[in-house]
């Protein structure tokens, strides 16, 4: 970036607050930037477009951004039926039209964690070459899932996986964060296989845990537990020398879409924020604050107490 070496370390974000739900007011979205900058992050990622003022304060405070066309999941089955195809080509060029001056953007996503994206060749190349007539000027990409490489990896200008062996979606399971240790296996395929391209986590850790609830021992639900995640996952993945940046997954505890996970979810919802639903940090922000401010050469800054969360700050002004 600008002539020098750019490690992007971000975190994945949604649109989501108890109060506000996906309508967030000026206050909340300027406070979610504010902990991004504190936590040492230099990038975000999104799902889908979010608000503009978002992206203004991105721009403002130096953050790349990483834009994504809400295609998740789609089998191969749907990515061959003209009408998905469609929309996403609608999706990307809005996306692009209404965003594309913003400095902070970095890469625009087609999609992701498409499972079954090594039979959609086909497809994904004529969605790439309509991507590259309506911008050339950015990076260009689309999501997998679990480390996955293929053939159409080689089209993408950044290969962007979600270290998925990393994952903590099982509610009974307790996994030893040095997991993450041996699951690089895997990421060091996709650089054997492309080691000319740059190789970007974007998601990592995982690990959901019960905002304010301890225990030393390696026990799920726990802040310990979710930090040792982010914290190893952090220094066995993100950090190796040919890994081009991540995004820690995720940045605030959201609601979760009723499925068959939801059981296995603390309160129906995905916890797995360094920072709970009202902002307040947990002790995965303070690992990966740590992680971020290290490799950087900065000192770290302390966030306010969970009862000083900058939300809560505001709902006792009556904001």
């Amino acid at each position: 970036l600008n002539g020098k070496p750019f490690k992007l370390l971000g975190a994945n974000r949604h649109d989501d607050h108890p109060d506000w739900g996906s309508a967030l007011p000026p206050h909340i979205i300027r406070g979610d930037v504010e902990i991004l900058v504190r936590m040492g992050a230099n990038a975000v990622r999104t799902h889908y477009p979010t608000d503009e003022m978002f992206m203004d304060y991105c721009d403002e405070n130096g953050l790349a951004f990483m834009a994504e066309v809400p295609a998740w999941q789609y089998s191969s089955q749907q990515m061959a039926n003209p009408r998905v195809q469609g929309k996403i080509k609608t999706q990307f060029r809005e996306m692009v039209e209404r965003d594309m001056n913003h400095p902070c953007v970095l890469s625009w996503s087609l999609g992701n964690e498409w499972p079954e994206f090594e039979k959609s060749y086909p497809v994904i190349k004529a969605l790439l070459e309509y991507a590259r007539q309506v911008d050339s000027s950015h990076f260009l990409t689309f999501v997998t899932g679990g480390a996955k490489i293929g053939e159409a990896s080689g089209l993408i200008d950044i290969i962007s996986t979600n270290w998925a062996q990393y994952q903590w979606y099982d509610p009974f399971t307790c996994l030893d964060p040095e997991e993450a240790k041996k699951s690089i296996a895997a990421l060091n395929k996709i650089h054997e296989a492309f080691p000319e391209k740059p190789v970007i986590l974007t998601e990592f850790g995982g690990a959901e845990s019960q905002a304010g609830w301890h225990n030393w021992g390696n026990v799920k639900w726990s802040e310990e537990y979710q930090g040792r995640n982010v914290a190893d996952s952090g220094k066995y993945g993100l950090l190796q020398d040919w890994i081009s940046g991540g995004c820690v997954w995720q940045f605030c505890d959201t609601r979760s879409t009723p499925s068959r996970f939801l059981s296995g979810r603390l309160h129906g919802w995905n916890a797995k924020g360094v920072v709970d639903s009202y902002r307040a940090p947990k002790m995965a922000f303070y690992e990966l604050q740590r992680l971020f401010h290290d490799y950087q050469g900065r000192g770290t800054q302390v966030l306010q107490s969970r009862s000083e969360a900058p939300a809560e700050q505001d709902k006792a002004a009556g904001h």
